[in-house]
């Protein structure tokens, strides 16, 4: 199993006695192609325990630090330090660095692919136990830890992305395949209920992975090597009742991770240049459209081949080794990309961006040694307390 990205209503801030609404999801600005005008959308409603929730979840605006309440939000990223991958953030300019989650808090060896609710109130990621990878949800504070799905030996659970009404997770499963090779996607309610399959037990050996919910809420992107080399994905969509599968791609060996524009539009990925066995060949960034025209590139990363791949977390199994510029996420507001990429100083994995209209490419952290950033999630303003206007 490969390393994927990441991967960004009240969601779960239910309090009794109140009715369980859906807060718009609003964008402030439109990306490069045009206005984000989307509507936001409520997908699907799961009438069992996600409408009943007992408001564990519950956030006040004085459990937000006022370092947080930005206008540009906060960018999260599973980030190896201490000898642990963990879940941390910081504002868009790169500054007020912060720990999410805890190895000795929380139990978990590895925390990755992060995926912010639309609210900025959640995380969900991928949580490591030994053999075992499992669905989390937690507090962007850090409190209030829950595990939503439970594997069982050598099996994963792993890589959530958040619908747009904040409802529903999609994530890749292994469970029920004949292999942790060969994996599929499922849909389940935040908290924890209603999981249902979206592909089906498949009886090739291949892997479906990193869905991504359209902002509409009506489709999924993800990553699929099914008909290539292991590991080799193209991009596909499908509806969220897992009719209309389309291909989007051929031979674009989007080994980590893709994101949708605000408005739906384009889609920014990963793609692996000269990807060979073992060899990660080098990553540059792409943009297609959501139709699957016009593809085109991002960004180029010829001028670090200098750097010898990197083993992000040295010592643990099946973990891969990186190159090039991976695991890209859309800025909230269309107008950048957020990815990690290669220090040309160290050759470590770093937070970056890259704004769309000038292609300038800006480093948001300076890590000490042996720290790498290798996914990302790009967070909207938390909607609670005072406006930092």
């Amino acid at each position: 199993m490969k390393l994927e990205s990441l991967e960004p209503r009240l969601a779960l801030a239910v309090m009794p006695g109140l009715s369980d609404t859906i807060a718009p999801v609003v964008r402030p600005a439109a990306d490069t192609s045009g206005a984000d005008v989307s509507p936001p959308v409520q997908v699907g409603h799961f009438t069992s325990q996600a409408d009943t929730l007992s408001g564990n979840f519950t956030r006040s605006s004085s459990a937000i630090p006022a370092q947080r309440r930005v206008r540009n939000g906060e960018i999260y990223a599973a980030v190896s330090e201490a000898g642990s991958f963990q879940i941390w953030a910081v504002t868009a300019d790169g500054k007020n660095r912060r720990q999410v989650t805890s190895k000795e808090r929380d139990g978990l060896d590895r925390a990755s692919h992060p995926s912010v609710s639309p609210d900025g109130l959640l995380v969900a990621f991928s949580g490591f136990t030994g053999d075992r990878a499992d669905i989390y949800v937690i507090n962007t504070d850090g409190t209030n830890l829950r595990k939503l799905t439970s594997s069982n030996a050598n099996e994963y659970q792993m890589i959530p992305g958040f619908s747009p009404d904040g409802r529903l997770i999609a994530y890749c499963s292994s469970r029920g395949e004949p292999s942790r090779e060969t994996a599929h996607l499922r849909i389940l309610a935040v908290d924890g209920s209603d999981d249902r399959r979206l592909t089906p037990i498949t009886d090739g050996s291949y892997e479906d992975t990193g869905p991504k919910f359209s902002p509409d809420g009506t489709m999924i992107v993800f990553g699929s090597d099914k008909g290539n080399t292991r590991e080799h994905n193209d991009i596909y969509t499908i509806n969220i009742d897992g009719t209309n599968l389309r291909r989007l791609t051929y031979g674009a060996n989007n080994s980590y991770s893709r994101s949708w524009s605000p408005n739906g539009r384009r889609i920014v990925f990963n793609s692996q240049v000269r990807l060979d066995g073992a060899d990660p060949g080098y990553g540059e960034l792409r943009i297609i459209n959501a139709n699957g025209r016009h593809e085109r590139k991002l960004t180029s990363f010829r001028r670090n081949l200098r750097f010898d791949p990197v083993e992000p977390d040295p010592g643990k199994p099946n973990t891969p080794t990186l190159r090039g510029d991976i695991t890209p996420a859309w800025s909230p507001n269309g107008k950048s990309v957020v990815f990690c990429g290669q220090s040309k100083r160290t050759g470590q994995y770093e937070l970056f961006t890259i704004n769309l209209a000038t292609r300038k490419r800006t480093q948001l952290t300076h890590s000490a040694a042996g720290t790498n950033h290798i996914s990302a999630a790009w967070s909207v303003l938390p909607r609670v307390g005072p406006s930092p206007d």
